[in-house]
């Protein structure tokens, strides 16, 4: 078992969690953010989000892969995300296949912007995108694609989100992408692949 402080709300700290069968030939947890509160629901909430990453380096069957496990900030913008996805992409691997999962939170759209602009306190670059077309796009430029694409891993009063990812390289493998419609006492739908 691998962790690494993912955020406190209300004094209560969350951690990611790498599980594995698998050895483990390296583990690292590096800073993300230092928990700022900028927003006015990072305030209100009292969250300090998105304080670190983590990444094992494994060999199966001979393949060697760098299995990243991330949650981006929700209590901002697509810019805030994308500066946090490129500090994450600086520790991919030239020698293993790069798999990243977790919650990108990857919810803008033009409309949702409009009303939530102040309370996220987003920047005028945040609010006439879809952030879901951004965010395959940019994934594109580090050679990965989303395994989950036109499936929701989120769902807040009927309005479905996707929030969760699994990315992996281009076109490398066969994968079954599988959506737990038990929520298991979170509020996303956990994901999984299976690779072929």
């Amino acid at each position: 078992i691998f962790r690494s402080l993912d955020f406190i709300e209300n004094g209560v700290e969350h951690y990611l969690v790498i599980l594995t069968k698998t050895n483990v030939k390296y583990f690292e947890k590096k800073e993300l953010n230092k928990g700022e509160k900028v927003s006015l629901v990072q305030k209100v909430f009292n969250w300090k989000e998105a304080l670190s990453y983590q990444y094992v380096d494994i060999e199966e069957d001979e393949k060697r892969f760098r299995v990243f496990n991330l949650h981006l900030t929700n209590g901002s913008g697509m810019t805030k995300r994308n500066e946090e996805l490129k500090t994450v992409c600086k520790d991919l691997s030239n020698d293993s296949d790069n798999i990243l999962c977790g919650d990108f939170n990857t919810f803008l759209t033009p409309t949702l912007s409009f009303f939530i602009r102040y309370f996220y306190s987003l920047k005028k670059q945040d609010l006439n995108i879809t952030e879901l077309i951004e965010f395959d796009k940019d994934i594109k430029s580090y050679e990965l694609e989303d395994a989950f694409k036109g499936k929701y891993t989120f769902d807040l009063f009927g309005f479905k989100f996707k929030l969760d990812h699994i990315l992996l390289p281009i076109g490398k493998y066969k994968y079954t992408p599988i959506v737990d419609s038990s929520r298991h006492g979170s509020d996303h739908y956990p994901i999984s692949i299976s690779l072929v």
